[in-house]
């Protein structure tokens, strides 16, 4: 979008485009009254950075994914209007507060795992590709290595990060006690200490944290990735 708005056009001025990144641009390209009925029997959800192009590529029937730019947005924009849906990473949110967020606020969704990029990599979702010269096992225990090598790192960010979260901040919610919150750290770290692939990987930064050189060979892009059954089944189930 370029927005013309408010300039003197008597003087000399060079405009670029603005990122989607705002639900309101949408009432830009559609008169506001019209835009319920365009979309009506869809669920538009609001999602993080520029996911929404890879989610879209999923098909879900119905669905429209908007990206805004992080999960301070997703949240606000869900707690304003509720017609909308959220979609969030989960960060170092535990199952506790996800199971108290939704109840509060039943039209938000938070991935199972730590970000987008945990489930474009994860094992089960590249051994569906199944790209020539994967081992499954060995990547695996990659994976493990990895984040027993760098868990203390992980471990002092921990605090820091959720002292960011809008929704842990939020007084409905009632998340902040601080014998509770201290309680919800040591599970994040319980999980994060084990070997066990579905505890610790809900809180493993695939994105940032893993060195992917050993993927490099297999040639696997994100439009690849985020196509499988396995992806799509996982996505579609969180949305229910």
């Amino acid at each position: 979008m370029i927005d013309f708005d408010n300039y003197d056009f008597d003087d000399e001025r060079t405009l670029f485009p603005s990122p989607k990144n705002e639900i309101a641009l949408y009432e830009v390209a559609i008169p506001e009254k019209m835009l319920g009925q365009i979309l009506s029997g869809k669920k538009i959800i609001i999602c993080e950075n520029q996911n929404d192009d890879k989610y879209n590529l999923l098909g879900l029937k119905n669905h429209i994914f908007v990206g805004v730019s992080n999960n301070y947005a997703v949240f606000n924009t869900i707690k304003k209007d509720p017609t909308f849906y959220g979609l969030r990473d989960r960060d170092f949110l535990t199952d506790d507060e996800i199971k108290k967020i939704k109840e509060i606020y039943p039209n938000y969704f938070i991935l199972k795992y730590l970000n987008f990029e945990n489930y474009l990599y994860h094992p089960d979702n590249i051994a569906q590709l199944n790209p020539k010269g994967f081992d499954k096992e060995a990547y695996l225990n990659e994976i493990i290595k990895q984040k027993n090598q760098r868990l203390l790192h992980i471990v002092k960010g921990i605090e820091s990060a959720r002292k960011t979260y809008e929704e842990i901040k939020d007084s409905r919610l009632q998340i902040q006690d601080k014998e509770e919150r201290e309680i919800n750290e040591n599970t994040i770290l319980a999980d994060l200490e084990t070997n066990e692939l579905e505890r610790f990987y809900k809180f493993y930064d695939m994105k940032k944290q893993f060195d992917k050189r050993m993927l490099e060979k297999l040639q696997l892009s994100k439009e690849k990735l985020v196509q499988t059954a396995w992806f799509k089944t996982q996505i579609s189930a969180l949305l229910q």
